[in-house]
């Protein structure tokens, strides 16, 4: 379990969700997780969440320098 925990803590951003609210809201509906399981879904969505942030800052600059070629074209004389 303190595995899952410090990967948690060494990632890149702080928590957004508490553990004890991901526990409130993994639980709901009777559900049992436990702590470990709790902690792995974490780790899963984190990593689900970093991943789509490198992609949209991937999608970003291909925005950007497309952008900065089109108006390049159009002022170009050539």
């Amino acid at each position: 379990m303190s595995k899952q925990r410090q990967s948690l803590k060494g990632s890149k951003g702080p928590d957004i969700i508490s553990f004890n609210t991901s526990k409130k809201i993994l639980n709901n509906n009777g559900n049992q997780y436990t702590d470990e399981e709790i902690y792995k879904i974490r780790e899963y969505l984190y990593q689900l969440v970093e991943i789509q942030c490198r992609h949209f800052e991937q999608w970003r600059q291909e925005q950007n320098r497309q952008s900065v070629n089109s108006v390049s074209e159009k002022t170009d004389p050539a």
